[in-house]
């Protein structure tokens, strides 16, 4: 089969990789090549950076569009909030720049905050690949292979044993 990636570029300053994925809002990616893979749905992207912009790979453009909020302008709010030339506003934000806020599907948001619960993150991302690899179905995105979250449905069809 063949694949039609289309890469996506976006200025690094308001979207950091490492920051997005690592502040603890989505748990499922894996350090991939000189970036990582991100896992969402039945959906698969590589996210990269260089020291000017952040690139995603993908069969999906429209998906991971919204699903890093690319649409957003990051640079118009960060003008709006240091407008209120507030210090500790504007150490927060210095602290922040460049995580992006995902717009990730809301079964699994909701299930993975459920998992969270008294968890540390590592625990959570194997908890969640798992849950994945047991009852999603299985993907290759760039050769490598992959899980999506399992529906509502499956979910719903899981015994409490399991």
């Amino acid at each position: 089969m063949l694949n039609n990636f289309e890469i996506i570029k976006f200025k690094k300053e308001f979207f950091c990789p490492t920051a997005t994925l690592d502040c603890g809002q989505v748990f499922r990616y894996e350090k991939y090549k000189d970036g990582y893979l991100v896992i969402s749905k039945d959906k698969c992207c590589y996210l990269y950076s260089d020291n000017e912009y952040t690139y995603i790979k993908t069969t999906e453009p429209d998906y991971f569009k919204a699903y890093f909020d690319l649409e957003r302008d990051y640079k118009d709010i960060e003008f709006k909030i240091l407008s209120f030339n507030n210090p500790f506003i504007n150490t927060s934000l210095n602290y922040g720049k460049g995580i992006r806020i995902l717009k990730q599907d809301l079964v699994e948001v909701a299930f993975s905050f459920i998992i969270s619960q008294n968890n540390n993150i590592a625990r959570i991302k194997k908890t969640i690949e798992k849950l994945s690899k047991n009852y999603g179905e299985k993907h290759l995105f760039d050769g490598v292979e992959y899980y999506s979250f399992p529906t509502i449905e499956t979910l719903s069809k899981i015994e409490e044993n399991d």
